[in-house]
This record gives C-alpha cells, sequence and structure tokens, in this order.
C-alpha cells in the first residue's frame, strides 16, 4: 500500500505540473516562442500546433504566419494547387504580410489565375517588403511588359537596381529559370 500511495502522489505531482503549464507564461510569450518556430521549420511549426490547444492558439497568430519559413518551398509548387492545405497556409502567411509567401501568392495570382494587376501588386508589395525575389521577377515583368507605363519602366528599373546592388542577381535568375 505504501509504494501505491508513492505512486498517486508522482502522478499528482506530474498531472498539476502540466495543468500550470499554461499559467507558467502568458499566450504572448508562447506566441513569441512559435514566431522562432516557424521562422526555422514549417514542419516544427505544424507539430507545436497539433500538439495542444495552447499552442495551437499560441501558432495563430499574425505574427507567427508573417515569419513562417515560405522560403524553402519552391515557387512553382503552388502556381496550380489553388484548393490545397498548402495554399489555404501561403494565403494565410501573405495576409500576415510575409514577403515570401506574397511572392508566391503573387505568382500564383499571375500566372495561374490570370489576374495580371492583382498578381502585380501582391508582388511589388512583397518587394516593398523587402524580398529580393520579388524585386526580381516585378522588375522583369515590369521591364517586358507590352503595354508599360513610363512610370512602370521607371519602377521596374528601380527595382532591378536593387537586386543588382544585393548582388543577388545570378541566385534570383537561377530561382526563376
Amino acid at each position: 500500500m505504501a509504494g501505491s500511495s508513492q505512486e498517486d502522489k508522482t502522478k499528482l505531482e506530474v498531472s498539476i505540473q502540466h495543468e500550470c503549464l499554461p499559467s507558467i507564461l502568458p499566450l504572448e510569450l508562447w506566441s513569441g516562442i512559435a514566431t522562432m518556430v516557424a521562422s526555422n521549420s514549417i514542419e516544427d511549426l505544424f507539430n507545436m500546433q497539433a500538439s495542444c490547444r495552447l499552442f495551437a492558439a499560441a501558432c495563430n497568430s499574425d505574427a507567427v504566419y508573417r515569419h513562417a519559413l515560405v522560403s524553402v518551398l519552391p515557387i512553382a509548387c503552388f502556381l496550380d494547387y489553388s484548393g490545397t492545405p498548402a495554399m489555404t497556409f501561403l494565403r494565410r502567411c501573405a495576409r500576415a504580410r510575409n514577403p515570401a509567401a506574397m511572392l508566391r501568392v503573387g505568382m500564383s495570382h499571375l500566372f495561374w489565375c490570370g489576374h495580371r494587376r492583382g498578381g502585380m501588386r501582391t508582388l511589388t508589395e512583397a518587394a516593398d517588403l523587402g524580398d529580393v525575389e520579388a524585386y526580381y521577377i516585378a522588375a522583369m515583368l515590369l521591364l517586358s511588359l507590352g503595354d508599360k507605363t513610363d512610370d512602370e519602366v521607371r519602377r521596374g528599373f528601380e527595382f532591378f537596381c536593387v537586386v543588382r546592388d544585393s548582388g543577388t542577381v545570378e541566385r534570383c535568375r537561377e530561382v526563376f529559370t
């Protein structure tokens, strides 16, 4: 019986510690942790989100989606998957102003859906947020449009200068080849 009492005490201590976990740290701090996880691995973010309600709530902030590491995903894989969970995730990241996600959503709108203006707007917003690949593709598109305005030519040249000054022209060219 004495051994049984000891086991019950241990189980009680473990369950109390587990129940107190949310009160140890505020949700904002858990969201900060989720943001760091998201910026390193999407897979780890999904695992964290699926592990418990607290983590699911912490992972549901714009900051987490804004910093999610979507740049490791190939751009072309999203061009024809508009209804998939991956595209839903990508759109959520884009709504949170994640530049790499905005690039991929803009490419999807531009090339798959045929929404030239909306796609270009999303690409230029991604570029304005600092995504070098978005600068590159927006520059190439703005400079090669058949019915371009002087303002579009100027903006395309400015975008290309940013890419050139960053020293990433070759890398960007490889990405889009």
